[in-house]
Parts: structure tokens; C-alpha cells; sequence
């Protein structure tokens, strides 16, 4: 689950990125944030991760297994390969090896990146980046998923395979929190924002 209760975020300089923000991803929900390009998106997932404090108001996200964070920057390892991306995050949570090979040989068939496992990630495509990252971060079954613009680069039967994913995550109980300039994700949401406004 995921709960802002009029949370108010600042940047540095004190300026208000967001003000009196209530959003609330119960789970087995897909629920879609929009809005223009500076509204406070990434803030929003930063608030959500822990990594922006905010000025006033309460943030609860109460995984009750594993939370997953999928950014813009994609935050993958360009000395590595596609798979070892996947594989290692999981083996250092603590996941036997064996069935972190199993997680990672599912995820790369699931989001159609298998043919590029053994691929370094500089020597793929942006699009093939966010798949990838996506991938990693669902490959355990995370109960708690926010994701920044998780289909930015993608055409359209790969921005699909994406969703598909990320629906079936929330199907299995899982609470997911995306961010979007695409207005048409909204209409497979269980409930989407703009800004702090909802629309359930």
C-alpha cells in the first residue's frame, strides 16, 4: 500500500514542487499519475522511495514483501550484461542462486529481452534499457511498485508488453504507482491523478 496524506514537497531552494498532495495505490491497484513536464512526477517517486523528504504531510508505503523502483535513469550497470542485471540485484537480496536464474530467465522471456541477455547494457537500445529495468524490477514479485515513466521509450507493442506486466503484478496483489505524460495509460487505471486531483 501506498498513502500521501497532504504532503507538500520542496526543492532546495524552497520552492514548492507539489503542495497538500493526497494519493493513496491500495493493493492490487494500478493507479496512474499525470501531468506536464515539471509538475512534481519524479518528485512524486522520489517522496514514495524515501529520497526526497517532504516539507509537511505523511507518506506510508507498507510492502509486505519487496519494493521496487523503476526511474527515468534506468540505474543499470554498464559494465554488466542485460541478465546480470536482473540476476545479481536478486542474489543480493538474498535469493538462491538457483532460483534467481530461474526469475531472470522468466523476466527476460516475459518483457521479450532474452535474445539480448548476454548483450552489455551500452550495447543495447534506450527502449531495450527500460525493459530491461522494468524487468528487474518486477523479476521477484515486489509488492510495492512505483515506476517513473516506465514506457517512455517504447513503441507501441513493447509499451504494451510493459503494462500487461505491471497489470498482472497488481493482479497478484501488488500495489503500482505510475507516473506518465501519456494521458491514455489512465484508462486501464484503477485510479489516476493529476496533480493531486483524482479520478477513481
Amino acid at each position: 500500500m501506498i498513502r500521501l496524506d497532504r504532503v507538500t514537497a520542496e526543492t532546495d531552494d524552497g520552492t514548492v514542487i507539489f503542495e497538500e498532495l493526497d494519493l493513496e495505490a491500495r493493493d492490487g491497484q494500478v493507479v496512474i499519475v499525470t501531468g506536464h513536464a515539471g509538475s512534481g512526477k519524479s518528485a512524486l517517486i522520489d517522496v514514495c522511495r524515501g529520497v526526497l523528504v517532504p516539507v509537511a504531510g505523511t507518506v506510508k508505503v507498507e510492502p509486505a514483501g519487496t519494493c521496487a523502483v523503476v526511474t527515468q535513469e534506468y540505474e543499470l550497470c554498464e559494465s554488466l550484461t542485460v541478465a546480470e542485471n536482473i540476476v545479481l540485484p536478486l542474489i543480493a537480496r538474498g535469493v538462491e542462486h538457483a532460483q534467481a536464474a530461474e526469475l531472470t530467465s522468466k523476466a527476460l522471456q516475459r518483457f521479450g529481452i532474452d535474445a539480448i541477455a548476454d548483450h552489455l547494457i551500452d550495447e543495447i537500445s534506450g527502449g531495450q534499457r527500460q525493459r530491461v529495468a522494468v524487468a528487474r524490477a518486477i523479476a521477484d514479485g515486489p509488492t510495492v511498485i512505483v515506476a517513473d515513466e516506465p514506457t517512455s521509450a517504447l513503441d507501441a507493442e513493447n509499451r504494451e508488453i510493459v503494462l500487461a506486466e505491471l497489470r498482472r503484478c497488481a493482479d497478484e496483489g501488488a500495489s503500482v504507482l505510475i507516473t506518465t505524460n501519456d494521458t491514455q495509460l489512465a484508462e486501464n487505471a484503477d485510479a489516476s491523478y493529476v496533480l493531486g486531483v483524482a479520478h477513481v
